[in-house]
């Protein structure tokens, strides 16, 4: 483990600090950045492989850790999607787009890195 989540993960059982002052610690940290940079590198590279196999994104790319794809184009409603790849154990949520008439069958998947990944 590394040296530093573990000197954290002894901080947060021999203290009071709750989780998030622990996060607000660590999001300092050149490790932390390091890592959160990781994540909008992957975002950016998935949101640029969708588009290459031209699935329409609704921003038409992402500036952040998420990606909204329209699969109306595709005949495919998001609620559908959310649930194969649930049972190939991939977590994906249903999301409406613009213009949807039914939020329990959005045309939306929305995929993205987990935030809940940076465990001490």
């Amino acid at each position: 483990m590394h040296k530093t989540l573990k000197s954290c993960s002894i901080l947060m059982r021999c203290s009071s600090f709750t989780q998030h002052n622990f996060m607000s610690l660590q999001a300092s940290t050149p490790m932390f950045k390091q890592y959160i940079a990781q994540i909008l590198l992957n975002a950016k590279a998935m949101a640029g492989a969708l588009l290459r196999k031209d699935y329409t994104l609704v921003s038409g790319g992402t500036d952040n850790h998420l990606v909204l794809v329209d699969l109306r184009p595709r005949g495919i409603d998001g609620a559908r999607a959310e649930r194969v790849l649930e049972l190939v154990s991939i977590t994906a949520n249903k999301n409406t787009c613009p213009g949807d008439k039914s939020a329990l069958t959005p045309g939306g998947l929305r995929l993205g890195k987990q935030v809940d990944d940076f465990k001490c």
